[in-house]
């Protein structure tokens, strides 16, 4: 409790600095606006099946067909996580081959679980899935704008002389920018994907907890980019640069990788050269798509990328610490 009595005030910070930002109101805004949307197209609908009783599926207003085109979708998603721990340098394995087997054995499955689950189910699965992935891409692209210069504006001259003035460790000043950063991120998250529960489950009677299994793997992408950015702004101290590396991080650094990974080259030297890559550059892509897919649940959990951004996250923000520690202001 001390800890967090001492971190408090910078965290508070963190939030009057935030009010000011044009870009963090931009955020909420376009997040609520984009729950509004899903919510208010997202109706019941009642279809035939093909022993003639009435079935109820999840439909889009104004989309004829939606129900049957939303439960095709469930069905390629879930089938894509599976087939995706089988794709090896981008072509899937021989039929005939032991993991071809494996791999029409598991699709088996999965036709099974189809045909099990609620027509609803699948399709508000689906809407939550779509609008997850919306609320995803608004959020972290503007957080990147947003959190940019929360290190830079503390460490303008006079700011950070009147903060290090007060008796207090530097790591709860660090720290506390830092946490406070995360914590309006994770806030404005946990109030979108809330009204997406309570919205659609008032709407359709599909109450899915499984929105909520984005929000862990989101804030550790959202964390490892922040701790990347803070590590510049407090090298450079300058917020626009610490915006352009961390757009370049996020949304460049996963293509060239994904590029390589597939680059049709030959040898045993550039295989090994493409999986030392998987365990040195963190995919944010990845990440997304394993939280997103968290939703539809597939019998499947990629780790790799989760724990490469771990260790990406632990050594960015432990050298900002240094950084911070070290230098004097």
């Amino acid at each position: 409790m001390k800890i967090l009595r001492a971190l408090w005030p910078f965290v508070a910070d963190t939030w009057r600095q935030s009010r000011q930002q044009v870009v963090f109101l931009i955020m909420l805004g376009m997040l609520a606006l984009t729950v509004a949307v899903a919510v208010g197209l997202t109706h019941v609908v009642e279809t035939t099946d093909d022993e003639g009783d009435t079935v109820e599926t999840i439909g889009l207003r104004g989309f004829d067909d939606s129900g049957e085109a939303l439960s095709m979708a469930w069905v390629s998603l879930y089938s894509s996580a599976i087939a995706s721990d089988y794709v090896e340098d981008g072509e899937m394995p021989d039929p005939f081959s032991e993991e071809g087997q494996a791999l029409q054995e598991e699709l088996l499955a999965a036709a099974d679980v189809e045909a099990r689950k609620q027509p609803k189910r699948k399709g508000a699965e689906v809407v939550v899935y779509a609008t997850s992935f919306t609320l995803y891409a608004i959020s972290m692209l503007l957080f990147i704008a947003a959190c940019a210069g929360y290190f830079p504006a503390m460490l303008e001259a006079g700011a950070v002389d009147i903060v290090l003035a007060k008796p207090i460790e530097r790591w709860k000043i660090f720290l506390g920018k830092y946490l406070g950063g995360l914590a309006l991120f994770s806030a404005a998250l946990v109030g979108a994907y809330t009204l997406l529960f309570l919205g659609l489950g008032a709407s359709t009677g599909v109450w899915h907890l499984a929105v909520f299994r984005v929000l862990p793997l989101q804030l550790l992408s959202a964390a490892t980019l922040f701790s990347v950015i803070g590590l510049l702004g407090i090298a450079r101290r300058s917020t626009s640069l610490a915006m352009i590396v961390g757009y370049v991080y996020y949304l460049v650094v996963d293509k060239v990788v994904k590029v390589l990974l597939f680059l049709p080259f030959g040898g045993d030297s550039w295989q090994r050269i493409q999986k030392g890559l998987r365990w040195v550059i963190p995919n944010f892509v990845d990440v997304r798509d394993t939280a997103l897919l968290s939703i539809i649940n597939p019998p499947s959990l990629h780790w790799q990328p989760i724990v490469v951004m771990l260790a990406w996250l632990v050594l960015a923000l432990g050298a900002g610490y240094w950084l911070f520690h070290r230098r004097d202001y």
